[in-house]
């Protein structure tokens, strides 16, 4: 739903090549983790690895100390991508609640209302310790989710469209790595690619020409491109507003549209919550604790996460500048940048040229997307703080 947005600092046609460039180069990345996870399980007889081991397996070889800061360094990423994307969940479903009660209710209260609103229904929700519990939710929130883009097509395709030329085919390219940030925060997926994988009855079906990593994401991409592409034909400048939902009218079915995707959003929140847990208990409670303290340290940890990703929300109440800054900022490292190092570091004895110069190319390019957007959203961020 942040595809018209991230179209907005681009332009129409840059942007929808930049968007299927991104999508190949992250699909491309995920198939890299993968093939090396494999190589390295075979050659190191583990059962399972998940994304810091693979990171710590590849680099072993060359050196024991930089391997442990390798797996140190990809587990908090992936705490940083977590709590980043939990944070723009809060800062969506804010919005959101606020455009609604503006909306429906007439009511004119701060944003930050909205976010003490959220606060203890979501801890709460966090606090549950059994991910069973939270199977259930995922199906209400792909259902809310399907609905709500359902919704969102509607109201683009209700009327006839402007033309193409009714919003411009390129910008400044100072903007694009605003672009970059918002479509790396899209696209990023890779830290569940193993999970999955080592869930699956046939695990060999994930990878191939037609396996399910392909036939999803480009699925996936497709859906994206056309939400990007008819969202920012459709609303043009007032899409950077973050969320394509935002811009639809003041009417039963567009409100229940903001509904539906606001509860999917809050639905999900515990599902990425559990990641930063996961990686967060076994490393730095457990270890340090008493075995009979570890629960209530584990809890005060649960609260103490979620409300460091409100106050995060609540320091930067722009969704769309948000976005680009975790996605430059945190999932560039992940998308692009690791899985080229990995693929590089396990496969360096029969590496080709070709292959290593596309390494580094990918290489080169999460690291100047991830300075450069970085910067950029920085000082949006600190240009929209001076301008109100």
């Amino acid at each position: 739903l942040s595809m018209p947005s991230a179209l907005v600092n681009a332009g129409l046609a840059v942007g929808t090549a930049g968007l299927a460039v991104v999508a190949v180069i992250t699909i491309h990345c995920m198939h890299l983790l993968v093939n090396a996870t494999h190589v390295l399980t075979q050659r190191h007889n583990s059962v399972y690895l998940d994304y810091g081991e693979v990171v710590q397996l590849a680099l072993l070889p060359y050196s024991r100390r930089l391997s442990n800061i390798g797996l140190k360094t990809i587990n908090i990423f992936i705490c940083t991508t977590q709590l980043g994307g939990n944070s723009v969940y809060v800062l969506f479903i804010a919005t959101s609640l606020k455009q609604l009660c503006e909306n429906l209710l007439g009511l004119d209260w701060s944003f930050y209302y909205y976010i003490l609103l959220l606060w203890v229904p979501l801890v709460l929700l966090c606090l549950l310790r059994n991910l069973r519990l939270l199977a259930p939710v995922t199906v209400i929130a792909t259902v809310c989710e399907l609905y709500a883009l359902a919704i969102v097509f509607y109201y683009i395709f209700r009327d006839p469209l402007p033309s193409v030329t009714s919003v411009p085919s390129t910008v400044s390219i100072s903007k694009l790595p605003l672009f970059f940030g918002t479509a790396i925060f899209t696209f990023e997926g890779i830290g569940i690619v193993l999970p999955l994988e080592n869930r699956m009855k046939n695990p060999a079906h994930l990878r191939g020409l037609s396996g399910v990593l392909n036939t999803g994401m480009v699925m996936v991409a497709c859906l994206y491109i056309a939400t990007g592409f008819y969202g920012y034909l459709k609303y043009g400048e007032a899409a950077s507003i973050g969320a394509v939902t935002l811009n639809l009218p003041d009417e039963l079915l567009a409100n229940s549209a903001r509904v539906s995707i606001a509860s999917a959003i809050f639905l999900t929140y515990p599902l990425q919550f559990y990641v930063l847990i996961s990686i967060i208990v076994p490393n730095l409670v457990v270890p340090y604790s008493a075995p009979e303290r570890v629960i209530l340290y584990e809890y005060i940890l649960r609260v103490s996460i979620v409300t460091v990703s409100f106050l995060l929300a609540s320091l930067v109440p722009y969704l769309n500048l948000f976005i680009s800054l975790a996605g430059a900022l945190c999932m560039s490292s992940l998308s692009l940048i690791a899985p080229a190092i990995i693929d590089t570091a396990t496969n360096w004895e029969q590496i080709g040229r070709i292959r290593l110069a596309k390494n580094g190319f990918i290489f080169v390019f999460g690291m100047v997307g991830t300075f450069t957007g970085t910067i950029l959203s920085v000082g949006a961020i600190v240009k929209k703080f001076q301008d109100s």
